[in-house]
């Protein structure tokens, strides 16, 4: 056993096996201590190769063996983060797999603290909370979620379960589940003819304002994380300000909310009346972009 002699068993008779004969095997048996992990077991025969034979491949084995503790079990969740539309109700699986040697039975608990006040979770219609494992088998035990429709796309939880043997509770294992809202994004930018474009008026030496709404299309607080101008061809830089001559770095936004805002630009003295330039705004939040004027 792993590279260790055993035991030298010698037999002194062998009769041929069938068809050619009526002999039966030889066997002979060996202790060994069945130690945690894979071990290889190896037998030799004719050791000093004292038997002239036809072939001589068949005279080695090898196989291994695992030994794994009695009572042990293992639990799975989604592979990906579960994600549900608001006003919805999903069913989330949990496999169970007893890893050791014996059949048990086993029983599955689980701690919903953690998710939302307004959020229900629970064994689906006849699902079974004590089982019985056999090694190898796996068994699924599938739970409802369910999610209001007024839940904001940023909401998350977890689920916490707990599988422990019956016979002794110390034998446990555990698995955290998160769950989120199916998180929606758009951003939408419109002028006064419900474009996404918007024209402004300045006279020579003034400020040149356009104004323009921007709106939250998606379910969750927003918050822009680039703001960018093109160069206009009169020069200068673009400004962001709100209804009140504001100027603002960032945007925040409510799911669905609407806010009015105005694009300012600094027109040249020296520009003639009646010519005109553009520039093009793009908004990021998160991955979304928008662009307008």
């Amino acid at each position: 056993m792993n590279g260790v002699e055993l035991t030298r068993e010698r037999f002194t008779e062998s009769e041929p096996v069938a068809p050619s004969g009526e002999g039966g095997p030889q066997t002979f048996t060996a202790e060994f201590t069945a130690e945690l992990g894979m071990h290889e077991f190896e037998l030799v025969l004719d050791v000093n190769q004292n038997i002239t034979e036809q072939r001589e491949d068949n005279n080695h084995a090898v196989a291994s063996y695992l030994v794994v503790e009695p009572y042990v079990a293992e639990l799975n969740g989604p592979i990906e983060t579960t994600r549900i539309n608001p006003g919805t109700t999903q069913t989330l699986s949990v496999q169970l797999t007893a890893t050791g040697s014996r059949t048990a039975d086993w029983t599955l608990t689980y701690d919903d603290s953690n998710l939302p006040e307004d959020w229900t979770f629970q064994p689906s219609s006849g699902a079974t909370l004590s089982v019985e494992l056999t090694p190898e088998l796996s068994q699924t035990v599938d739970f409802d979620t369910s999610i209001p429709s007024d839940a904001l796309g940023d909401e998350s939880g977890v689920v916490s379960f707990l599988l422990s043997l019956n016979d002794d509770a110390s034998v446990n294992t555990t698995l955290y589940v998160p769950i989120e809202v199916f998180r929606t994004r758009g951003l939408d930018m419109v002028g006064a003819t419900g474009l996404n474009s918007s024209m402004g008026q300045g006279r020579p030496g003034t400020v040149a304002k356009s104004w323009f709404m921007v709106e939250n299309l998606g379910n969750a607080v927003e918050t822009t994380t680039s703001i960018t101008w093109t160069a206009p061809s009169w020069g200068g830089s673009p400004s962001l300000h709100d209804a009140d001559g504001n100027e603002l770095f960032s945007v925040n936004l409510q799911p669905g909310e609407e806010k009015e805002l105005l694009a300012y630009l600094d027109t040249p003295v020296s520009t003639t009346i009646g010519t005109s330039t553009e520039t093009t705004l793009t908004m990021c939040m998160g991955e979304w972009r928008r662009g307008a004027l």
